[in-house]
């Protein structure tokens, strides 16, 4: 289970797009709380031994997710993936909340 602060920390620094395809993923946003289209995905799966932390967590649609499945993405695409989110966590953290 992901806590809930943790999602939106992850949804804000992907900027609510799916780190593998790029598409947005909310639907509507009209002052309410958004409709999304998307899950927070494990890249290393839990089940593969991944952590539920930021470098290990990505905004993913609901297609790439179902596709992806319990795979473990190319070492190259994790290790991308990995420097992005700990680059983000580290530029952005007052924006997101993570550090007072």
């Amino acid at each position: 289970m992901i806590p809930d602060g943790l999602r939106w920390q992850v949804l804000e620094r992907d900027e609510w797009h799916c780190r593998y395809c790029g598409r947005a993923v909310i639907l509507q946003w009209h002052g309410a709380p958004p409709l999304l289209a998307a899950t927070i995905d494990h890249v290393i799966p839990r089940s593969g031994g991944g952590k539920t932390c930021p470098e290990n967590l990505v905004t993913c649609c609901r297609a790439c997710n179902q596709e992806k499945g319990s795979a473990i993405p190319t070492p190259g695409l994790v290790s991308a993936i990995r420097r992005e989110s700990r680059w983000l966590m580290t530029q952005a953290p007052k924006k997101l909340g993570v550090l007072a």
